[in-house]
Parts: structure tokens; C-alpha cells; sequence
């Protein structure tokens, strides 16, 4: 996570409905509606398949809503297990020019998901990844894709 503004999006991204109206996590928050536990991962993985390659994730999506940062950091920290996510949560913030010139997303974000996915092939081979992107305009979108395993072809 590069700023301190990412988790302000990650925290908010919970309420983020990705199949509804633009810009519904102002509603759904409003209204205690959560969404998903989008919780901070504030360690680094390592591929088993390919050591070469070490994923620093934004987040991870779990569809248990009461999960919360300390029971991630106890599942690691006191057990010894490492939790198995829904999705990668990758947190983007982006100004308003490059949202235009890239038409939404710079096209490099998703082969950098995706390269993250890898480190969690072996605990969840459903691995997807979620991009939550806050624009400078006030927009907030978010995006989903697919990681099919065997490709790091672009997407």
C-alpha cells in the first residue's frame, strides 16, 4: 500500500457493491450494509512454485463480514495458519487525467494482480482479484478480475 489515503479506500471499498449503482458504498455504509471484510495484509508472500516472485497485496476479500484486521494478524501471528482469501484486494488511486487517458485503469495494473495471485494458487486455486480504484474526481469504481491459473498473459 503506497498511502495512507489506499486504506481510507480499502476500508470504504467493503461497502462497494462492484454489480450496483456508481458510487453506492456512500448508501450502503450510511446504512450499516457491508459488503465483504476487505481487511490490510501487512505481510509479504512468497510463491512456493516461483520463489522468484514475492506479493505485497493491498487487502484480501473474505465474504465473513465479522472478520476484522486482528483476527488476520492472529490467524498468522498465534496460529500459525496462513488465511485463505476470497480475493486479492489490489487499492489504486489515480488522478483524473490518467483515468482519461487510460479510458478507467492504466492496462499494467491487472498483469501486477495477477502476478500477485500466484503466492495463493496453492491455498485457494478459485483465487480472483478485486482493483478498487478512487479517482481524484470523486469517483470510486471497482473492478474484478479473473486469474486463470497456468496464465500471466495479459487479461
Amino acid at each position: 500500500m503506497c498511502s495512507s489515503f489506499e486504506d481510507v479506500v480499502l476500508r470504504g471499498s467493503q461497502y462497494l457493491d462492484l454489480h450496483g449503482k456508481d458510487n453506492n458504498h456512500i448508501k450502503n455504509f450510511n446504512e450499516g450494509n457491508k459488503k465483504a471484510s476487505l481487511l490490510p495484509f501487512p505481510y509479504m508472500i512468497i510463491s512456493k512454485k516461483y520463489p522468484q516472485i514475492t506479493s505485497n497485496v493491498d487487502g484480501l476479500k473474505f465474504a465473513n463480514t465479522s472478520l476484522n484486521e486482528q483476527d488476520l494478524i492472529d490467524m498468522v501471528e498465534k496460529e500459525g495458519n496462513m488465511p485463505v482469501p476470497e480475493a486479492i484486494i489490489e487499492i489504486k488511486t489515480i488522478s483524473a487525467a490518467s483515468k482519461e487517458k487510460w479510458n478507467g485503469l492504466n492496462p499494467s495494473y491487472p498483469i501486477q494482480v495477477k502476478t500477485y495471485c500466484l503466492p495463493f494458487l496453492d491455498i485457494n486455486p478459485k483465487i480472483y482479484v478485486e482493483i478498487y480504484a478512487f479517482c481524484y474526481d470523486q469517483a470510486s469504481s471497482g473492478i474484478i478480475k479473473p486469474f486463470k491459473q497456468g496464465s500471466l498473459s495479459p487479461i
